[in-house]
């Protein structure tokens, strides 16, 4: 162990740690009376809170929460796995399987969301960067097409201008660390 991280970021997290697996299941959520689709990122479908806190809970389950609180419940489809934003495939130099992929999930959203009637989620301002953005090049014309009629929100988007009005805010923090990155 090289120790505890200093100050309100770290408290309780040991530096060297890395976060503990994601629950084997995404939130149970169902598609009626759903304000958006919640497309998960693959990394947060993947890790779940800090490892030395066993209160945290994973970001699925938050976002799921907190929408319904709000009451704009978000719903998972359940055939989301093996769908990504395509942004690790580009980055790594893999072309053909970015064109895969985007297409791949361009056309699952526009089934997933009705042909657009909702609003799509995504929590990892990377991935949604990706997928709002980067995929439009390589997208056949079909789901070109598609993916210019889907509103695509980051997470933070989604939680400012459509939860926050919504919910009633008790005890405030003192602090927060934001990490907003590169493509945000």
């Amino acid at each position: 162990r090289l120790g505890r991280a200093a100050g309100p970021v770290g408290r309780g997290v040991a530096r060297g740690e890395v976060p503990r697996a994601a629950p084997g299941s995404l939130p149970e959520t169902n598609r009626e009376g759903a304000a958006a689709l919640y497309f998960p990122a693959c990394i947060n479908r993947v890790f779940g809170g800090p490892g030395s806190n066993g209160s945290s809970r994973a970001l699925p389950e938050v976002m799921v929460e907190l929408s319904a609180r709000a009451g704009k419940p978000v719903w998972i489809p359940p055939d989301v796995a093996g769908h990504c934003c395509g942004v690790p495939w580009s980055s790594k130099g893999h072309p053909e399987a970015h064109r895969w992929m985007a297409n791949h999930t361009v056309a699952s959203l526009w089934e997933w969301t009705n042909q657009a009637e909702l609003p799509v989620v995504i929590d990892a301002s990377s991935c949604t960067h990706g997928l709002a953005g980067e995929v439009a090049g390589v997208l056949d014309e079909e789901n070109a097409e598609r993916h210019a009629k889907l509103e695509i929100l980051d997470s933070v988007a989604w939680a400012h201008g459509r939860l926050m009005p919504k919910l009633e805010l008790g005890r405030r923090l003192r602090s927060v660390a934001v990490h907003p990155t590169c493509s945000t």
